[in-house]
C-alpha cells in the first residue's frame, strides 16, 4: 500500500503512543467534537491536525495545571470615563459595584465598548507560603 493510501485508510491519524485522544476526518463546513479525560499530571499537551499540511496553522496546546481556590470575600466597582493611565480609585464614584460570590472576577455588568475601568478586591490563598494577600 502506497504512503497516502495507508494514511487515508486511516484517516491521516497516526500509530503513536502520545496520542491519548482523536476525532475522525470531518469534512470541510461540517463539525466534530471530542471528549477525553485529561492527563493526572501538570504539564503542557500539544494538539495538531495530522491531515498532511494542516499542521502549521491547526495546532495548540492543552495546559493542566492544579486547581485554585477561588478568591474570597471578592468585590467589585465598576466606573466609567476617560482613562489615559490607571486612575486614583479612591477620587472616583463607582457606577455599580458589589459581592462576587462566586470568586471569580466578572465583567459583565459591562455595556461600554471603551471608557470604562473595574476595581476588584478580595483575599486570595497565595499556594506553598501559608500566608494571604490581597
Amino acid at each position: 500500500m502506497e504512503p497516502c493510501e495507508a494514511g487515508m485508510v486511516k484517516q491521516w491519524i497516526p500509530e503513536h503512543k502520545r496520542i491519548i485522544a482523536h476525532t475522525k476526518m470531518v469534512d470541510p463546513h461540517q463539525k466534530g467534537s471530542i471528549s477525553f479525560t485529561a492527563p493526572e499530571w501538570e504539564g503542557e499537551y500539544p494538539y495538531v491536525c495530522t491531515f498532511p499540511g494542516h499542521a502549521m496553522v491547526m495546532n495548540g496546546l492543552l495546559t493542566v495545571a492544579k486547581a485554585v481556590p477561588p478568591i474570597r470575600n471578592l468585590h467589585f466597582r465598576y466606573y466609567t470615563g476617560s482613562f489615559n493611565k490607571l486612575p486614583d480609585f479612591s477620587k472616583l464614584t463607582p457606577l455599580a459595584g458589589g459581592p462576587l460570590p462566586a470568586g471569580k472576577c466578572d465583567i459583565s455588568i459591562n455595556k461600554e465598548k471603551n471608557k470604562f475601568a473595574y476595581e476588584f478586591e478580595g483575599m486570595i490563598d497565595c499556594l506553598g507560603t501559608g500566608s494571604t494577600s490581597s
